[in-house]
């Protein structure tokens, strides 16, 4: 366990990065298309049945913590753009793209989520691969 000295949140281990913020997740949606926010709600709705299931922001995205950070959310205009760590072995749907282009350190793919109807079956597989890695 470690517990960062001026904000005093505690983590299972160190993160190789962290920015003491007290962002809302509101904030986020501000300015976005009005749908942004219930989409963003369903989809943590989805994948709150793989596990215990948390969200904080970092000032730039929603954090989605399990055990460990197991994915990032951008709020844009027009979608979400989830970010994941995914094991080399995952099976990788059309819609899964490498995140090298994101300049992310943890993060290896990324997908787009523009409504409730991109949230089937692969998507939470998908998740549900990166939630499940992080646990060990």
């Amino acid at each position: 366990m470690w517990q960062c000295k001026n904000c005093k949140e505690r983590f299972i281990e160190k993160p190789s990065t962290h920015v003491c913020v007290d962002v809302s997740l509101k904030s986020h949606f501000k300015g976005r298309k009005a749908l942004m926010e219930p989409i963003y709600r369903y989809f943590v709705q989805k994948i709150s049945k793989i596990g215990n299931i948390s969200a904080k922001s970092d000032g730039q995205n929603i954090v989605l913590l399990g055990p460990k950070p197991f994915a990032k959310v951008r709020i844009t205009d027009d979608n979400l753009e989830i970010c994941l760590k995914l094991p080399d072995s995952t099976p990788l749907p059309p819609n899964v793209h490498s995140a090298a282009r994101l300049r992310m350190d943890w993060a290896t793919h990324y997908f787009i989520i523009n409504s409730v109807s991109d949230i089937g079956p692969l998507t939470l597989n998908i998740v549900d691969s990166s939630y499940s890695n992080q646990k060990g």
